[in-house]
């Protein structure tokens, strides 16, 4: 039975499962031998089914997601569906804006749900269940697309079998009802701890690309989480600590505290090798290892599109960015072509050349073999190593050029032939957003600067005499007793450390704002006696709130016109701002960025600051380059 199921997943249907062009189209021909799906192996096959569907929805939904947001231009040699899409000016012969493929999801979805016997049992374990919520979470995934790509569209939850119907018979809704529909049964999952079809193993070669890589990928994380799925509908939705204790309820249940990611700047390499002294430099896990490495704990739901047309449906993102993942000619790495379509646009760099903060600091030790705790000398450079570029032949950094001719930006995040739908490092910064709209700045602030963990307990600001700390009281006891990251979770947010051995989390700046030795705990401001100390965004004195957000009003009062003041309000919307920033560096080019600006747009006008319709004042100003009238209610596709 595994080998059968194995097969399937490589080919993610090809041979078991009919193409068909019908949105209403159900995927699997047992439909008609066994309607009733009572068979314990059937729902496997089925769920299967529907995650090819979702391979063919992959592109539509990455192409709007990032051809629409602001931080890609296009060129010469950008498609004419993809010009559009950035534009927002789509036809009707537009390959991407259709929404027949989601409801082809849907109503596969639909009839699975209405027809699965989910009382079937090997011993004591249910052996449907698991699938069972896995296709719930999809139907509840791609109506909350739909409804943040088209606004309110036809609802439906029975199996159609005509195209009639949907006009005829079904309301339309909007994010709201369809959340009110659809969270109640997902809940009843949730509260069950039903976790996402395993089958056994987690990792599966899947096949090798024509120029020679093995692609293997984790079977289980084509699925999307019960709880994640509800936390983004929670989120879309306004309702901040629903969504945060879901947040909570994944990382905690998972044990999924934040890792550490990074890329040295070769600004600071430089600077870093004039002096011979220094020592103590430590390698940690490439930024580019999460893209690059399918099977890791990073991803946590992705769409692995197949390495041939042979074996399964393909992709053209790769074929976008510079890299022809499907090229027959022999490489040691995804080889690439000249017509780059997709760039990035000059707000992407205006993001990353002012990104604070990059600190390094050279120890007295280091200069002079005398001891010392505290930094000599402090050097700065500002940027975010996230957006670092190298020109070799070789695909080592996150941008690559070629020596030869430096007006080629290829971009190896999207060489790999799969779309990201959710990482470890999306759940943690929609966490801080939900923090933030549940009105805790301080504790979204403390995503970004040193992670969630039982250490925060040494940056509460008590009074005004702690320079250096800045999450309040009531922010931490939040995490005691509303989000119980520190309570019903404490021991995998902050284990017991009897036994020597250390524990760190960090926080999500830190991909972008440090790599290197000498790390330590910063309880009181103090440096280190380590050769050199990188001040990253956990160590950094100078990346807290109060410095951080006032700079960042000052910047929305010029940028917006809006007056702005110091209150919590105004904060929050700072924050909000920061967050936003934050988003572009970590998931630039991964096909999120429209569907966070729309979200974030929408939830500044809910705050009512600065003169109560900011986010579509906020909007405009973020897609002026690409249209001059965009709103939240004028952002959508017209629904076909």
């Amino acid at each position: 039975m595994k080998k059968i199921i194995y097969s399937v997943i490589a080919l993610l249907g090809m041979f078991v499962f009919a193409s068909c062009d019908d949105m209403l189209e159900v995927e699997n021909t047992s439909m008609v031998q066994n309607p009733e799906l009572n068979q314990k192996t059937d729902s496997v096959f089925f769920a299967l089914g529907i995650a090819q569907a979702i391979q063919e929805l992959a592109d539509q939904y990455y192409f709007i997601g990032e051809m629409k947001g602001d931080l890609v231009s296009t060129n010469a040699n950008t498609s004419l569906n993809l010009k559009e899409l950035n534009t927002f000016s789509e036809s009707e012969t537009n390959v991407y804006t259709s929404a027949r493929p989601y409801y082809k999801i849907i109503n596969n979805c639909n009839y699975y749900l209405e027809h699965r016997d989910t009382a079937l049992y090997t011993g004591a374990t249910n052996v449907a269940i698991n699938e069972y919520a896995a296709v719930a979470a999809w139907r509840a995934w791609a109506y909350l697309m739909l409804a943040r790509t088209y606004g309110e569209v036809p609802f439906f939850t029975k199996p159609l079998t005509s195209i009639s119907e949907i006009d005829s018979e079904y309301e339309k809704l909007g994010l709201s009802a369809i959340v009110s529909r659809l969270a109640p049964d997902l809940e009843k999952f949730s509260a069950m701890s039903v976790e996402v079809p395993t089958f056994s193993t987690a990792s599966y070669l899947i096949g090798k690309t024509n120029w020679g890589q093995d692609k293997n990928i984790n079977p289980s994380k084509i699925f999307i989480p019960v709880d994640v799925v509800l936390g983004e509908m929670y989120l879309e939705n306004g309702e901040y600590e629903n969504a945060a204790k879901k947040y909570c309820k994944y990382l905690g249940e998972h044990q999924l505290t934040a890792k550490q990611y990074g890329n040295m700047s070769e600004k600071l390499l430089n600077q870093l090798a004039t002096n011979e002294s220094l020592w103590g430099v430590t390698s940690l896990p490439d930024w580019l290892y999460i893209y690059a490495s399918s099977v890791n704990e990073e991803i946590v739901t992705y769409v692995p599109m197949a390495v041939s047309s042979q074996l399964g449906t393909t992709t053209n993102i790769p074929l976008a960015y510079g890299y022809d993942y499907y090229q027959l000619s022999r490489s040691s790495t995804c080889p690439r072509v000249d017509e780059i379509q997709i760039e990035p646009s000059k707000a992407f760099w205006s993001v990353a050349d002012n990104t604070p903060v990059y600190f390094f600091a050279l120890t007295a030790r280091a200069l002079n073999n005398s001891e010392t705790d505290y930094p000599d000398s402090i050097g700065f450079v500002r940027g975010d190593t996230r957006a670092n570029k190298g020109t070799s032949t070789r695909d080592e950094y996150m941008f690559n050029q070629q020596n030869n001719d430096t007006t080629k930006l290829y971009i190896r995040k999207n060489s790999f032939g799969n779309v990201y739908l959710y990482r470890v490092s999306t759940i943690y910064l929609h966490l801080a957003e939900a923090f933030n709209g549940m009105g805790y700045y301080d504790a979204a602030f403390a995503v970004l600067k040193n992670g969630i963990s039982g250490d925060l307990k040494y940056w509460i600001k008590d009074d005004s005499s702690d320079k250096y700390k800045y999450l309040s009281r009531e922010a931490y006891d939040m995490l005691v007793n509303r989000v119980p990251f520190l309570s019903t979770y404490k021991t995998v947010f902050e284990p017991d450390n009897s036994n020597g051995t250390a524990f760190r989390v960090y926080g999500m700046h830190l991909h972008g704002a440090g790599l290197g030795g000498g790390y330590t705990e910063m309880e009181e401001g103090k440096g280190t006696n380590q050769a050199w100390s990188t001040l990253d965004s956990h160590n950094n004195l100078l990346y807290l709130p109060e410095p951080v957000l006032s700079e960042r009003l000052k910047k929305i009062a010029e940028n917006y016109g809006v007056t702005v003041g110091e209150n919590a309000a105004d904060s929050a919307a700072a924050m909000l701002d920061v967050l936003c920033d934050e988003y572009a560096m970590e998931f630039a080019f991964e096909g999120t960025r429209f569907y966070d600006l729309q979200r974030m747009a929408r939830h500044f006008n809910d705050m009512g600051v600065f003169g109560g319709n900011f986010g579509d004042i906020w909007l405009r100003k973020k897609l002026e380059n690409q249209a001059s009238n965009i709103t939240t209610q004028n952002c959508y596709l017209p629904f076909k």
